[in-house]
């Protein structure tokens, strides 16, 4: 019986802990605090399932004051000349002469005043002589506006990748694991507690840079670039504020198995990294240490090197431009899986203008290398702009039958072409797009042929061939050049959506796509056919 008062005794005990308990719990978390003077942090509590900061410790940081107000349970903030007034239990906060809105009101907790997190960008920013952001996701509190404004780029080659960090101002920097091997990562230390830069990072970039990401750690930023298999050795050049990243590649692939030739590439004698720029640094004694101070001038980098123009005349391939389709809001067909189609389709080019780079030495263009929206006409002309040999446009296809699978390739309609041009529908400018399109209709089918062919070996639909077609695809008509409309397979299809998700099915139809334009580029610089090419790249 004694032990059943026992109990009774302590769910007394925990009846009355327990409301106590639920409002206010130990700081799970906290907000970083970010200054020129360095970095600090204020604390998270929770009150009833609202996330709330001590007003004192949040005011401190820019020299606000607190001080009691003339009500009772009220209390002043001033700062910047202005004053903000806080009343417990109350979320309307009059401050200067507007009224703010809190989503939660203040609460006075044993003596110290709490605050909503909203009080950071509603009320905070005013009370303040300089700049104030709050960043919600990143729990992070930005005092001024004083700060780098950095970039990232990369630009690939047959013989080496290059990575670009550009600064508006000087930036101490530190190279950490120099003398990394492949597979292995080199990192490049910012020291500055905070920055700005749009860069969200860049993943299956080649074989000598798999991976590129800019990571704050503590009170500094790190450039990470994980390398590849066949990655070889670090060059470095000062640029203005910045510097530039020259991983030299251990080895050139040459073409693939069936081509009439192998092309060889020598870092000394072709697309030498710093010759029409500034000169490599050397080696430091040191470089798991190596601090480089930069000039205080800054001037935007020149644009990356183009690769050498071929001697031989105008019967080469040497330049392609790849169009992701779709981008920004317009994001495409999506899967039942909620996979996207601008986001399978950039990664796909990628991986096929890798290959491209690599073994055949190809320069590649693509349309978008990011999350960006552009006009179907603007696709044709950045081709245009670019003299570009091929346009390759590359989609995913979508159908209310949930069972369509496989790939197809489209060519413009010579019909729909002549059609539009003699049916004064169109301007000048637009019917004279269309009648030079119509004139490379012959080599876009062959183009469209071989690349259906390779395409279907890997998705198994050879015997439901959905085979190469005309269409009037405007990103098509615009192209002063051959080309051709790519649709990998459905996205719209369970299997096919879960294959053009995985990065090996992404590789595998990177790959056929280059055997394909590899098939072309014989029949383009040789004067060949489609049949004579068949298959011989197997």
């Amino acid at each position: 019986m004694s032990q059943w008062r026992h109990w009774n005794l302590c769910r007394v005990v925990l009846f009355v802990l327990l409301p106590a308990l639920t409002i206010a719990q130990p700081p799970p978390h906290e907000i970083r605090v970010i200054s020129k003077d360095g970095t600090g942090s204020i604390p998270i509590s929770e009150f009833s399932g609202t996330e709330m900061i001590p007003l004192r410790r949040a005011a401190s940081f820019i020299g606000a004051s607190v001080r009691p107000g003339s009500e009772p349970n009220a209390v002043t903030v001033s700062g910047n000349g202005k004053l903000a007034r806080i009343s417990d239990g109350k979320n309307f906060v009059p401050v200067a002469a507007n009224l703010v809105l809190l989503q939660s009101p203040a609460r006075l907790v044993g003596g110290e005043w709490f605050v909503p997190l909203d009080f950071l960008t509603k009320v905070l920013p005013s009370l303040a002589t300089e700049a104030v952001a709050y960043r919600g996701n990143d729990r992070m509190l930005i005092l001024g506006a004083d700060y780098p404004e950095v970039e990232v780029r990369s630009h690939h080659a047959p013989t080496f990748t290059r990575v670009f960090l550009d600064s508006d101002r000087v930036v101490p920097l530190a190279i950490e694991d120099a003398e990394a091997e492949a597979g292995g990562v080199i990192r490049v230390t910012l020291d500055t507690p905070f920055l700005r830069t749009s860069y969200r990072g860049e993943t299956n970039i080649d074989d000598v840079v798999e991976r590129i990401s800019l990571e704050r750690r503590g009170s500094t930023y790190v450039l990470v670039v994980e390398l590849g298999e066949n990655y070889g050795s670090l060059r470095t050049e000062r640029r203005g504020n910045g510097i530039v990243l020259n991983l030299v590649r251990s080895r050139v692939p040459t073409r693939g198995t069936g081509t009439a030739e192998e092309l060889e590439w020598d870092l000394s004698e072709r697309d030498e990294p710093g010759d029409e720029e500034a000169e490599l640094g050397e080696d430091e004694s040191n470089p798991n240490a190596e601090i480089i101070e930069l000039r205080e001038d800054y001037h935007l980098p020149a644009a990356p090197p183009e690769f050498p123009s071929d001697p031989d005349g105008p019967a080469r391939l040497r330049i392609v431009t790849l169009d992701p389709g779709h981008g920004g809001a317009e994001t495409g067909a999506e899967g039942q899986g909620g996979s996207l189609e601008k986001g399978v389709v950039l990664s796909i080019c990628r991986r096929f203008r890798r290959l491209l780079q690599t073994r055949l030495g190809i320069r590649v263009i693509l349309t978008r290398d990011g999350d960006s929206d552009l006009s179907l006409d603007e696709r044709a002309a950045f081709a245009n702009k670019n003299k570009s040999d091929l346009f390759i446009s590359v989609h995913a296809d979508a159908s209310p039958r949930r069972n369509a699978r496989g790939s197809s390739v489209y060519f413009l309609s010579y019909s729909s072409t002549a059609q539009n041009a003699s049916s004064g529908g169109d301007d000048l400018d637009f019917i004279l797009w269309h009648m030079a399109q119509a004139s490379h209709l012959r080599q876009s089918s062959q183009l469209a042929e071989v690349m259906q062919e390779e395409l279907q070996a890997v998705t198994g639909t050879e015997r439901v061939n959905r085979g190469i077609k005309q269409n009037t695809f405007r990103v098509l008509k615009g192209a002063t050049m051959p080309a051709v409309l790519v649709e990998v397979g459905f996205i719209s299809n369970t299997e096919e959506e879960r294959l053009l998700s995985s990065a090996d099915y992404q590789e595998k139809l990177a790959e056929a796509l280059y055997r394909g334009l590899v098939r072309y580029k014989d029949i383009f610089e040789r004067g060949g056919s489609a049949d004579r090419t068949r298959r011989s790249q197997r």
